[in-house]
């Protein structure tokens, strides 16, 4: 399920007047989907996250604060990951799905 931009833009009214645990479920829910919207997965079955699609996901929620502190972890944590694993998806690419060149040789 892709969420989409006019959804996102509503966090701030979905989560008003509600129970701390319910913004919670709200926030993990919104999280995981972002996550699942950019994991890539290639031809022979390995899957990637591309955290920093992820990342840059984030940024389209208009600057929406997120209030649970698990929340705050999974964003936390995924900002850890892209320190180190910020190419992930480009080195999985350019092994498993290989672009033709062209050469410049000739065959005699």
């Amino acid at each position: 399920m892709k969420i989409r931009q006019k959804e996102l833009n509503n966090l701030d009214v979905l989560t008003q007047g509600l129970r701390q645990s319910e913004i919670k479920d709200i926030e993990i829910s919104v999280l995981n989907t972002l996550y699942k919207d950019n994991e890539k997965q290639f031809k022979n079955g390995l899957n990637v996250f591309d955290s920093q699609g992820f990342l840059n996901a984030l940024e389209n929620l208009n600057n929406y604060q997120f209030k649970s502190q698990e929340a705050k972890d999974f964003i936390k944590y995924t900002k850890d990951f892209n320190k180190l694993f910020y190419n992930d998806v480009k080195i999985a690419s350019s092994i498993f799905e290989p672009k033709a060149t062209s050469s410049s040789s000739t065959m005699a």
